[in-house]
């Protein structure tokens, strides 16, 4: 505030202008809270899956910061991997929460590791959009008759 107070050729109102400014500044920042996305459980393992069958998971979402904030969308990275229990948009207040549900369902036999995002934003932080990564670990097997080559055994005399 010195430097504003002894420059010269700057009218008393714009220096207090300025200083009244600067302090509005400040308390914006200081105020300026952010929301927080958290996920309960931090990843989802499926296990082994068989094609043609799904296994579910339930899944809390909380905002764990000091300001509101919107979930916009989900997205699987991989396919088999589905979210459900959510409309969009999601609005979580500060220290809210929300549950929904991630299935699994493998169309071929093998390991699917991917993750979901979720895409949301902080009213308070101007054009922020924020994202939080949920790994995903599932495998698809399949089951059939069981079957041998050759068909039959000859063991003779034993």
């Amino acid at each position: 505030m010195k430097q504003v107070s002894s420059c010269s050729g700057i009218s008393s109102g714009f220096r207090v202008f300025l200083i009244f400014s600067a302090i509005l500044a400040l308390t914006s920042s200081a105020l300026a809270g952010s929301g927080q996305l958290t996920s309960n459980p931090s990843n989802l393992n499926f296990g082994s899956v068989q094609i043609g069958s799904s296994q579910t998971r339930s899944l809390t979402l909380t905002n764990s910061g000091n300001s509101r904030l919107i979930i916009t969308q989900a997205t699987p990275s991989v396919s088999g991997f589905t979210i459900s229990g959510l409309v969009y948009p999601v609005t979580l207040n500060a220290g809210k929460s929300i549950n929904g549900t991630v299935a699994f369902t493998p169309q071929s036999v093998g390991t699917s590791n991917g993750s979901v995002l979720f895409v949301f934003h902080d009213r308070r932080y101007a054009g922020g959009t924020f994202t939080m990564t949920l790994p995903t670990l599932g495998s698809g097997f399949s089951s059939g008759p069981l079957t041998s080559t050759p068909t039959s055994l000859s063991f003779g005399n034993v």
